[in-house]
């Protein structure tokens, strides 16, 4: 049994990671619908598709402390399983997805007229998202 001190702070855990895992996903969905616009020069990274979804994994593990802030004791053995097992899959399937909307989406940019810069965009670590250019002279902006 958790006594109240320690029910409060798995609360504030709850609402602190909650709230951080919904704005990441907020802005990642941002970001995607950014993608729809017809931009003349953008940044794209498939790792928005993998942030905007980042919840399925992530919310199972906080459902497992719901039963520590209510009842003060422990997920059951059963249930933790469970909400592993959803949060396993749910990282598999997004990965999966991450991987086809990418390929897809790299296919539609070509359609599109778009270039492919060379280098990495400003900001980002190498391999983490491509600049893409309407025109490959904007490419040096």
């Amino acid at each position: 049994m958790y006594n109240l001190k320690h029910r409060f702070l798995a609360f504030l855990g709850f609402v602190f990671f909650t709230f951080l895992s919904l704005i990441i996903s907020f802005f990642a969905f941002e970001s995607l619908f950014g993608y729809l616009h017809k931009m003349p020069v953008f940044v794209f990274s498939a790792w928005s598709f993998f942030a905007a979804l980042s919840p399925l994994v992530v919310m199972p593990f906080l459902l497992m402390v719901v039963p520590v802030i209510i009842y003060g004791r422990k997920v059951s053995i059963k249930l933790g399983k469970q909400l592993m097992v959803f949060s396993f899959l749910s990282l598999v399937l997004i990965v999966v997805l991450m991987i086809l909307f990418s390929t897809l989406y790299k296919e539609h940019l070509n359609n599109q007229g778009y270039t492919r810069c060379q280098g990495v965009p400003m900001g980002w670590t190498p391999g983490m998202a491509t600049k893409y250019a309407i025109d490959a002279s904007k490419c040096s902006d």
